[in-house]
């Protein structure tokens, strides 16, 4: 009776141990750099089509309607999607193999469209992403007396500007020299992510600013900055 226990034990253990994972396949890749990659608080736009794992029936779909978009990582969405998208780039496409407990669960969805415990697998495209500034103190400055950067303040700043490269390197295609300081009125560079990075910073701090496209060139790039191009 006790061997019998003790393997009985086990067999729950085992069996409590046994979990779906998440299934991610790039089927089309688009490689970026990683700090373009869509992450957490990124607004991402999708065209999706989604069918029951079981078998491979169409329940929803948006390839001819415009894409959706949602903040990524929030619940807005099934977990599956939240999970699976992080670390995609721009016109990249892949299949998510989603288990029921990373989508809609015991209750299913759809007045019955999805069943309970249904395993789904989506086929999603990654059209467009916004993302958020990102501003990194390097080295703290000197901000006694309040001194730090205001709109319409006059200041000198050394630079060195950057494309991040779709193989992880990145590229210098503007910098300023140790004898040519660039004076700029703060709020008024005409880049709305070089007037964020300037803003706020004290006497002799040094910041990493990660400039998204659209508060940079945009879809139009200048000569030696690509359209669309993270900095």
């Amino acid at each position: 009776m006790k061997a019998e226990a003790i393997v009985y034990s086990l067999a729950i253990l085992f069996q409590g141990s046994m979990t779906q994972q998440l299934g991610r396949k790039v089927t089309e890749a688009n490689p970026c750099h990683p700090l373009a990659q869509a992450k957490t608080g990124d607004e991402v736009y999708v065209v999706y089509s989604g069918r029951l794992a079981s078998n491979g029936k169409v329940f929803d779909s948006n390839t001819h309607e415009n894409p959706i978009h949602f903040e990524l990582g929030k619940g807005l969405v099934i977990k599956g999607w939240d999970e699976g998208l992080v670390g995609t780039c721009v016109g990249e496409k892949l299949t998510l193999d989603i288990p029921s407990d990373l989508a809609y669960g015991e209750k299913g969805a759809g007045k019955g469209l999805i069943p309970p415990n249904a395993n789904l697998i989506f086929d999603v495209e990654l059209v467009d992403l916004d993302k958020n500034i990102e501003i990194e103190t390097t080295k703290e400055g000197d901000c006694s007396n309040d001194r730090f950067t205001r709109r319409r303040d006059r200041v000198r700043i050394n630079y060195v500007g950057k494309i991040a490269q779709p193989d992880g390197s990145v590229k210098v295609y503007d910098e300023t020299y140790a004898n040519e300081l660039l004076p700029l009125t703060v709020g008024q560079v005409g880049i709305t992510g070089f007037d964020e990075g300037v803003a706020g910073a004290c006497l002799g701090e040094e910041r990493t600013v990660v400039v998204p496209p659209k508060m940079a060139y945009g879809k139009e790039g200048i000569p030696d900055v690509v359209p669309l191009i993270l900095l």
